[in-house]
């Protein structure tokens, strides 16, 4: 994780250990939202999170501006402003990791459904095409969440429908 730090449109590079912002990110538990998190450290993952301070008086460590001091009522808001993001984040990843799950489990079910039609064509007497492309069309419909298209938010994207006549090149 890349955490950028601003305070009043200053860009803070110095003293990130000293700084309430990143402090306060490292005291946050990660995990519960899908990151990898060691213990006292910044979580791991590719994540950049940008945090911006914008008041009449951000209470800085010193005179030259490389951190910002810790004040409870200000550590708190932020807190939660990341608790937020952070539920934001953990439903992307449980939707990305669920659509990648469900690919796989249609890949396993695909990579034996044609011995299942052969066996069980065997035994009843169907025929074995059909009863494949029933197994097939059955697989699908199970696994159906393997064909959702997610969006940069995480959200499932809509096809849009722009009539008959509309070739949509990407």
């Amino acid at each position: 994780m890349n955490v950028f730090r601003y305070a009043n449109r200053v860009p803070l590079q110095f003293q990130p250990g000293a700084c309430l912002i990143t402090q306060t990110v490292m005291g946050m538990n990660w995990r519960s939202y899908g990151l990898n998190q060691s213990r006292g450290q910044l979580p791991r993952g590719a994540v950049t999170l940008i945090v911006h301070l914008a008041s009449v008086w951000v209470p800085f460590t010193s005179e030259s501006k490389e951190a910002i001091a810790s004040y409870p009522e200000i550590q708190k808001e932020l807190r939660l402003a990341l608790q937020s993001v952070g539920r934001k984040l953990g439903m992307y990843m449980k939707r990305r990791e669920k659509v990648k799950h469900e690919g796989e489990r249609r890949s396993i079910f695909m990579r034996y459904l044609g011995e299942v039609a052969t066996a069980v064509s065997g035994v009843n007497g169907m025929s074995r095409q059909e009863l494949f492309d029933a197994l097939v069309a059955s697989a699908k419909r199970k696994t159906a969440t393997a064909d959702v298209l997610l969006g940069e938010d995480g959200m499932p994207m809509e096809e849009e429908n722009f009539g008959e006549n509309v070739i949509v090149v990407a």
